[in-house]
């Protein structure tokens, strides 16, 4: 009688075929969005620009000033020059983004300090 049970809900319950389902997660990137409009305001999304003026290169338009401390900080050194690679450039951005607790204070901090911060996020928060 056991036998005759467990046979009869067994197959109740067992599936027909096998399937998996397996999800693909998308990594969180929670600063692409500031990324892409930083990329906007400061060069016209223009990956190999120089400001000659300011000293600022590439697409984020990176100054010597931000190089020496994301070097002091990570021990990783890079050139002015390596800022026109787009990879470099948002590495270091990345790396700046994650010492901030809101998205408007790290862009706020990319522009510099002081009250032409203000407008600066102002442009920014246009293409967020």
């Amino acid at each position: 009688m056991i036998l005759i049970f467990l046979s009869v809900f067994t197959s109740l319950f067992a599936p027909t075929r096998a399937l998996f389902l397996i999800a693909r997660a998308e990594p969180i990137d929670p600063f692409r969005e500031l990324w892409e409009a930083v990329k906007i305001v400061e060069s016209r999304n223009t990956e190999k620009i120089i400001n000659y003026t300011e000293g600022a290169y590439g697409i984020a338009q990176i100054r010597q000033i931000k190089l020496n401390e994301y070097y002091n900080k990570t021990g990783k050194r890079y050139s002015l020059r390596d800022c026109l690679n787009e990879a470099v450039s948002k590495e270091i951005f990345y790396w700046h983004c994650e010492k901030y607790y809101t998205l408007e204070l790290a862009a706020k901090r990319w522009n510099g300090s002081g009250p032409k911060t203000t407008a600066y996020w102002n442009k920014v928060k246009y293409y967020l």
